[in-house]
């Protein structure tokens, strides 16, 4: 093809594709596709000057959620192309707030964006090149919400009677969840919920299920998650009873203190007894104590305070009555403590048997009993109220522990009361877990020569 001569100084023209086919180094040539004047040079072409590109106009952003990954959104950026200027050979789009990579670029309109945060708001702005020239940035398009695909769901199960609850949560990737897809393993028929948290029914007691679950919204489903393990049966139910309110006016052996038998603690009193029949020390003088000591984490215990049996002492100036000092029997304070391990906390306890009275004197109360917890993450508290609804505060496996109220203490010589027996048992709770927690009452203290009362049973049940 021939060079063609342009009017000025007759510098080479035409299209790319009409550059000279064997040029010198220092050769010009102006290029009428791109509107530039290049000059050849060992690297090749290069532009030594042009018009710079017109910016472009009408920028509009359309969300492209439909099969999109959660966290990985795209959006398509269309634009008018300026015409006036230099002519551009690329599109330059930058989305805000700032993506990675941080623009992106296409030969024309329009231009596809990926990598969008889901549930995020973006505007997007063009800028026009031509290679060596780039021309101001555009207005911004409107706002428009990457949406995707739900974010793999998080899921925990609670094991029910024959059946799992299932709470479902997670982020919906900018569009409403419909429904979540769970299967089980050991398989059963897999089941759709429309809501969290979810029962999932026809299980069998005493088997561990674990389950897998998907979101889906109008955009698509999620990746899959995975439960922790349950294993249903029966709803939780513990019982403490109450401790007994003694009864009869001899000397002899205190009942046993709070405790299980592993940690039964310290016996009770002895009852006051005749001067006659058991000497001076008929009454026994020690009170009664006890303690459950909980180990919940690396060199501390937690203790849970668990009364002992009422205390009873001899009155020498009447060798005929059994002499109690109206006090409790002695436990550990009656919150729930973070000690070391040597550490004891002194103080009345929960669960403990009251004292018998002297001759002619009133017997004392039972304390109320106690319900404590602790779990595999770490947690621990106290529950004291009468009747209380309560809800674990994390999913987790719990251990509940149990006292029930301590037994009155007699009136006159009629015996101190028992101290609150004790029971355990140990569940995993998810926190859409409700429990019912009744606390038994102390037992009331006798009147003169009569009996006490007998302590109140406590009882943890789930709803």
């Amino acid at each position: 093809m021939p060079i063609r001569k342009s009017s000025i100084s007759g510098t080479p023209f035409g299209a790319t594709a009409s550059r000279p086919s064997n040029p010198v180094v220092g050769q010009p040539f102006y290029n009428g596709t791109n509107a530039v004047l290049e000059i050849y040079t060992s690297n090749g072409w290069i532009t030594v000057s042009g018009l710079l590109p017109g910016t472009p106009t009408s920028v509009v952003a359309t969300n492209q959620p439909s099969g999109r990954a959660y966290n990985n959104g795209q959006a398509s950026v269309a634009f008018s192309p300026s015409s006036e200027g230099g002519i551009a050979t690329s599109f330059i789009v930058t989305p805000s707030p700032a993506t990675s990579p941080t623009t992106f670029t296409g030969s024309s309109s329009p231009v596809v964006v990926t990598g969008l945060q889901s549930s995020t708001s973006y505007t997007y702005t063009v800028k026009a090149s031509s290679g060596t020239l780039v021309s101001p940035e555009s207005a911004s398009s409107a706002a428009v919400i990457a949406t995707t695909v739900p974010e793999a769901p998080s899921l925990s199960a609670d094991g029910g009677n024959t059946q799992a609850t299932l709470t479902l949560t997670g982020a919906n990737g900018g569009s409403s969840i419909t429904s979540w897809s769970i299967t089980s393993n050991p398989a059963t028929t897999p089941q759709t919920a429309t809501s969290s948290p979810y029962t999932f029914t026809g299980l069998t007691n005493g088997t561990a299920y674990t389950f897998t679950a998907t979101a889906t919204n109008a955009n698509g489903t999620s990746a899959s998650a995975l439960s922790n393990s349950v294993t249903p049966g029966p709803p939780l139910s513990l019982t403490a009873a109450g401790g007994v309110a003694n009864s009869g006016n001899s000397g002899g052996n205190g009942g046993s203190g709070g405790g299980s038998a592993a940690n039964s603690g310290g016996t009770g009193g002895g009852f006051g007894g005749y001067n006659g029949s058991n000497g001076q020390n008929g009454g026994g003088n020690n009170q009664g104590t006890g303690q459950l000591s909980l180990a919940y984490g690396s060199g501390t215990n937690a203790y849970i305070p668990v009364g002992g049996n009422g205390r009873a002492d001899q009155q020498a100036s009447q060798p005929y009555a059994g002499l109690g000092p109206n006090n409790y029997g002695s436990g550990l304070a009656t919150t729930f403590n973070q000690q070391n391990a040597s550490t004891r906390v002194s103080g009345y306890g929960r669960g403990c048997g009251g004292s018998e009275g002297g001759w002619s004197e009133l017997g004392s109360a039972g304390q109320d009993g106690l319900v404590a917890w602790t779990n595999t993450n770490g947690g621990y508290g106290v529950i004291q109220d009468s009747t209380a609804s309560w809800t674990p505060p994390i999913s987790s496996t719990y251990t509940f522990y149990a006292i029930g109220g301590g037994g009155g203490g007699g009136g006159g010589y009629f015996g101190p009361g028992g101290s609150g027996y004790y029971a355990t048992t140990t569940k995993y709770l998810s926190t859409s877990s409700t429990l019912t927690v009744t606390i038994g009452s102390g037992g009331s203290r006798g009147d003169r020569f009569g009996n006490g009362g007998n302590g109140g049973t406590t009882s943890v049940t789930q709803n």
